[in-house]
């Protein structure tokens, strides 16, 4: 079992320097990583600027904190996956359920109030409308190691956001 994960992760890795897609200008190219969920491709905007490539870190804010499918087979697939990637059980995440534009529109929106993040830096916006998210925690119980994690996941009313951003992308969940 520990061989078909190391396996998994290794390919997983590869795949995130050399995306599989072919990279056109106006779009990022596409990458399913689980059952269907893909990362969002850039806006127009973003291509206009010639920036079509994703930085690892914008890369790993998707992988962990987006997902259009609400189902709790589709979240614990994707707690399983960013488990996977870590090498360990996630204490915590928080994903997040809208269009990729909503969500990056937090880092580029006026409305957006830029706040101190909890690591101190000054790159973080609260965006101003509400997302719905579902927040995951590992159980904690003795049998939630890895590879084998097990996550409680709850929907939570729809939240204000908080994202670290970096060059008007969100490159990391702070807080909702």
């Amino acid at each position: 079992m520990g061989n078909i994960i190391s396996i998994i992760s290794s390919i997983f890795r590869l795949t995130m320097r050399n995306p599989i897609a072919p990279a056109v200008i106006s779009s990022v190219p596409s990458f399913s990583y689980t059952h269907g969920q893909v990362w969002p491709s850039c806006t127009s905007r973003q291509s206009s600027q010639g920036n079509a490539r994703m930085t690892r870190r914008e890369k790993n804010f998707w992988q962990q904190h987006y997902n259009d499918q609400r189902s709790d087979e589709a979240i614990q697939r994707q707690m399983r996956l960013i488990s996977m990637i870590k090498e360990r059980c996630k204490p915590k995440n928080t994903i997040i359920h809208d269009s990729p534009d909503k969500i990056r529109d937090i880092c580029t929106n006026p409305n957006s109030t830029n706040v101190r993040c909890r690591n101190g830096s000054n790159n973080c916006y609260e965006g101003p409308n509400p997302f719905s998210v579902t927040v995951c925690e590992d159980t904690g119980s003795i049998y939630s190691v890895y590879p084998n994690c097990q996550y409680n996941c709850h929907k939570e009313e729809p939240v204000k956001v908080t994202v670290a951003c970096e060059n008007g992308k969100p490159v990391h969940f702070d807080a909702s």
